[in-house]
């Protein structure tokens, strides 16, 4: 704060995934490391992971490379500690999505149908 050097005190960062207006989809957990981006959702079992240094802008899902086999265990096993340690009840959450949402391979670089904005006004 006043100019010194901060020491780093978190191995990761976790998120949820909640969509807008409260209107879930498939709900989600995100573990970013100091290098990479893990994401899990329920719907499918899905994974992703990106390399932030090679891969700022995630185009390229590593979670099938065999390259990356080590490391996407170890954010497994990451997403599964803090699971444990917060009590988060995200594996016995159920998958809610609009067919009209998954008229595509579930994901955003393949998404082809409308928007949750556009489908909420459509209420």
């Amino acid at each position: 704060m006043k100019g010194e050097k901060q020491k780093k005190t978190h191995a990761y960062v976790a998120s949820e995934w909640h969509t807008e207006y409260e209107y879930i989809t498939t709900p989600g957990r995100m573990i970013r490391s100091p290098r990479y981006k893990y994401t899990h959702f329920l719907e499918g079992n899905g994974e992703e992971l990106y390399d932030m240094k090679k891969d700022p802008g995630e185009r390229i899902n590593l979670a099938k490379n065999p390259k990356y086999t080590a490391i996407l265990a170890e954010h497994r096993a990451l997403l599964d500690d803090y699971i444990t340690r917060t009590g988060d009840d995200y594996r016995s959450l159920k998958v809610n999505a609009d067919a009209r949402c998954r008229e595509h391979t579930p994901g955003y670089p393949h998404h082809r149908g409308p928007s949750v904005r556009e489908l909420i006004k459509k209420r």
